[in-house]
C-alpha cells in the first residue's frame, strides 16, 4: 500500500491530500519453462494465487502435482514445474446441508471486515474469506475478487480444506465467473454485501449454491436456496 498526493473535491472545494492506492503487478507465468499466460495482481500471496488459478484452469488437481515453485517480483515472473498427466475428473466431496441464519450472516461479515483493512482503505481491493457457519477461516485481498478466490483455493489446497462445508464472503458483485468459481470448487454457499448479477443467479440456482447479497445492517436478499437460511 502506498499513499500519493490527490486532488479530493468536497463540496465545490478542491483539497491537496494524500490517500492510499492500491499495487498491480502484471506477472508472466511460466509453466514447465514455457512462457503460458499473465496474471494481474498485487504481489501479495503469489504462491496461494497461483496453486489455486492452476487448480481452476485444470493444470493441477492436486497439490502433489506441484514439482517445483519459485517466483521473482522484482522480474515479475512466476515459474511452476508441475506433473502434467494428471486425470481429468476431481473426486470432490459431497455438499453438505449447512444452514445459517441473517443474523449470523451479518456478524461473520462484520468478522470478515476486521479482517481486510486494505479493502476499505482503498476500495480499490476487493476481498474473499472462506467461513463455518459460525467462523471466518481465512480472508485475502486482492485488485480483482477471482484473484482472492483463487487464493483462497491455493490456501485450501495448501491446507487440504474441503470447501463443501464452507461458506464464501465477497465484498464485491457476485458475478458468473465468480458463480462458476464457486460450483467448480463444490461450495454450497455465497454471500456478498454486494449484489449478484442475473447470470450468477442462474449458475447458483444449476449447483445448488445459496446466494445472499446486499448484505448490509442487519438486511439482505436471498436469491437462491432459501430453504438453508434461517429465518
Amino acid at each position: 500500500m502506498k499513499k500519493i498526493d490527490v486532488i479530493r473535491i468536497n463540496r465545490g472545494q478542491a483539497k491537496k491530500i494524500k490517500d492510499f492506492v492500491a499495487p498491480e503487478i502484471l506477472l508472466d507465468v511460466y509453466l514447465n519453462n514455457q512462457r503460458s499466460f499473465q496474471i494481474s495482481c498485487s504481489g501479495l500471496y503469489v504462491n496461494e494465487l497461483i496453486t489455486g488459478y492452476l487448480y481452476f484452469h485444470r493444470y493441477i488437481n492436486s497439490i502433489s502435482n506441484i514439482r517445483g515453485f519459485n517466483y521473482d517480483l522484482d522480474d515479475q515472473s512466476v515459474f511452476v514445474d508441475f506433473e502434467n498427466d494428471i486425470d481429468e475428473e476431481i473426486d470432490l466431496p459431497k455438499k453438505k446441508r449447512l444452514r445459517i441464519s441473517p443474523e449470523q450472516v451479518c456478524f461473520l461479515l462484520s468478522k470478515m471486515k476486521e479482517n481486510c483493512g486494505n479493502f476499505w482503505k482503498t476500495g480499490a481491493f476487493n476481498s474473499s474469506a472462506l467461513a463455518t457457519n459460525h467462523h471466518i477461516v481465512k480472508t485475502y485481498s486482492g485488485i480483482s475478487q477471482e484473484n482472492t478466490l483463487f487464493m483462497l483455493i491455493g490456501y485450501s489446497l495448501l491446507q487440504n480444506i474441503s470447501f463443501s462445508d464452507k461458506m464464501l464472503f465477497l465484498t464485491s458483485s457476485v458475478t458468473a465467473s465468480v458463480a462458476e468459481i464457486a460450483g467448480y470448487i463444490n461450495c454450497p454457499f455465497i454471500i456478498s454485501k454486494s449484489t449478484p448479477t442475473k447470470q450468477a443467479i442462474r449458475i447458483c440456482e444449476e449447483n445448488e449454491i445459496a446466494l445472499a447479497g446486499f448484505v448490509r445492517n442487519q438486511s439482505m436478499n436471498i436469491y437462491s436456496g432459501k430453504e438453508l437460511f434461517d429465518f
